[in-house]
């Protein structure tokens, strides 16, 4: 064994034996693919990423990718190695309009949800847990009655009874009785509401399944709409409103849920894109009541995007689309939280135009997509300290970080 062999593995051994503290972790970058690569296919416009709950695979929807039929739109699938540290391209699927993914719960994840915003659908796939690939199951077109013109996001009950479809155009809220096989069926009525839920842009459910929220964008007064959901019914109307940390700032994309339940994350801001923040709200889990909480102001968080929670809810992670970067934030344990690093679009790290991030399950990795300039790229980061087991190159980025920590000390 060489000394720099013996030297890196010194510090990777200091880094795994460092206390881990109620901050958050630093987030190490380790390797990204591009769409440039005529290797990899699919991360044309590039608009969100899912991981399954093993952490073996990562699906990246584009509304981009020219299919073989024509098609404008797809889903890329990568391999993610959390042993090595490493994704690799694994295939595409075409899907025309593809916007939005969620895959179903559970550990195998056996289906996969996409909502398609120019064919205004819902498509669902069947998910095989060892390579990844995905077999067409079914779809349902929205119409005057269903909603989803221009499907946005979607989402999937933790009890796997419901998935949820936000149309953006058509200012809807549509719900689906899932069967066990992963078919779809239309659970009408389709909530409708051009002034309490204008613009919707994402849906998420709380982890306990208690309530369905909703980013809108068309309503300075409100962030978006809180809807409660309990056994038998899928859908309480009418919904509460949430509202605005401050006047003109109702212009949400993006929410986050803690693990807990107890906090929900609203990105917020001016119809300008002024005042870009991200709004807290502690809430009650046994109510499902919203109580406005803090509002963390950054200029950097233009326009938040993308919001996810660690799973061990000690971070959030915020994908900010027109300042080009992740922004990583303390979570303490009463919610609030405090800034703590910023990666920014660089060569090598791909985040012009940052359009999603997610967490790997056992929270040692975390992964973007981004879909500005030439970039329609997906990327690999770690926590320092925080997996368990990297390669040799990932930790040997740990360690130029770490000397270069020490010249500027």
């Amino acid at each position: 064994m060489t000394t720099s062999t013996l030297r890196l593995l010194t510090l990777a051994l200091a880094l795994i034996a460092l206390p881990l503290s109620g901050r958050a972790a630093d987030l190490t970058f380790l390797m990204s693919l591009f769409q440039l690569n005529p290797a990899i296919d699919g991360l044309n416009g590039a608009e969100e990423v899912v991981i399954t709950a093993d952490g073996r695979f990562a699906y990246v929807a584009s509304d981009s990718h020219i299919g073989q039929m024509g098609e404008s739109g797809g889903i890329a699938i990568f391999d993610v190695d959390e042993d090595g540290g490493t994704i690799a391209y694994n295939s595409v699927v075409d899907v025309d309009g593809a916007r939005a993914l969620a895959l179903s719960p559970g550990p195998t994840n056996q289906h996969l949800y996409v909502a398609a915003e120019t064919t205004d659908q819902i498509l669902w796939f069947t998910r095989d847990a060892q390579t990844g690939l995905l077999t067409p199951g079914g779809s349902i077109t929205g119409d005057v009655t269903i909603g989803l013109d221009q499907a946005w996001s979607v989402a999937v009950s933790a009890d796997g009874l419901h998935v949820y479809v936000v149309g953006l155009a058509d200012n809807s809220l549509a719900v689906f009785d899932r069967a066990g096989d992963g078919s779809l069926t239309h659970a009408p009525p389709t909530y409708f509401d051009a002034i309490g839920m204008p613009n919707p842009f994402e849906v998420r459910l709380t982890p306990d399944d208690g309530q369905v929220l909703v980013a809108t964008q068309g309503d300075d007064a409100n962030l978006g709409v809180a809807f409660d959901r309990i056994m038998g019914n899928p859908l309480v109307t009418p919904p509460t409103p949430v509202p605005a940390p401050l006047p003109g700032r109702g212009v949400s994309k993006s929410i986050a849920v803690s693990p807990d339940n107890s906090s929900v994350y609203f990105g917020a801001q001016t119809a300008t894109s002024q005042n870009p923040s991200i709004a807290a709200f502690d809430r009650d889990p046994v109510l499902n009541t919203l109580t406005a909480s803090t509002l963390v102001d950054d200029p950097n968080l233009s326009t938040v995007v993308s919001l996810e929670v660690s799973p061990d809810g000690r971070s959030v992670i915020a994908a900010a689309d027109i300042s080009d970067r992740l922004l990583t934030y303390t979570r303490a344990p009463d919610g609030t939280l405090t800034f703590f690093e910023s990666i920014l679009d660089g060569f090598a790290v791909p985040l012009d135009g940052a359009t999603s991030v997610a967490i790997t399950e056992s929270g040692d990795f975390t992964i973007s997509v981004a879909k500005g300039g030439t970039d329609d790229a997906i990327a690999l980061y770690a926590p320092e300290p925080g997996a368990a087991a990297l390669t040799l190159a990932a930790w040997g980025a740990l360690a130029v970080r770490a000397r270069r920590r020490r010249r500027n000390s």
